[in-house]
């Protein structure tokens, strides 16, 4: 598009073509795999009923994102659902480990599969100075019997992302016993 605010022409003989590509995780030995996280803020924000205030209900977010195979939390996951399933059934069958740091963890989807993963070691970090959001998380794994790290951090810190073990692995990953 050319021209001024308001008198904007389309220049069709300066658009760009590529050719195909497909995007799968798969790059030689390595799985890359990705959320829509916070780049979806503007199309989640539309898809959202307003409250009050003509915001965007926060309350049927967190409706959408708790439900196992609702469309808004499929489509905000992205590739990380399957990646976090081959991740673990990887594992378990090739008698593998797998390593994990995570933090806001509220996803009973997930939290359920983590107690049935004794191969899972775990590093949580807390989510503020009362922890509320991986409060009831910590309090089953632990239960379970996961091995799991709590990382509590000073108020203001965030535990994300913010170590790299000796391996070099950050967040998930796998580690086939030899």
């Amino acid at each position: 598009m050319t021209g001024t605010a308001g008198k904007l022409t389309a220049q069709l003989n300066n658009s760009l073509v590529t050719n195909q590509v497909d995007l799968t995780p798969v790059c030689g030995s390595i799985l890359a795999f990705f959320n829509r996280g916070i780049l979806s803020t503007q199309s989640v924000a539309h898809m959202l009923p307003l409250d009050a205030s003509g915001a965007p209900s926060s309350p049927d977010l967190i409706k959408h994102i708790s439900t196992k195979g609702d469309p808004l939390r499929l489509r905000l996951a992205g590739e990380m659902l399957d990646a976090l399933e081959l991740l673990l059934n990887r594992a378990k069958a090739e008698g593998g480990t797998c390593y994990a740091a995570l933090y806001e963890l509220a996803d009973q989807e997930l939290v359920a599969r983590l107690q049935d993963s004794p191969f899972v070691h775990l590093i949580l970090s807390n989510t503020g100075p009362d922890d509320a959001t991986d409060k009831q998380a910590r309090a089953l794994l632990h239960a379970s019997r996961l091995d799991i790290t709590d990382r509590m951090l000073k108020s203001g810190h965030i535990g994300h992302l913010r170590f790299k073990e000796s391996c070099t692995w950050i967040s998930m990953a796998i580690h086939r016993q030899c």
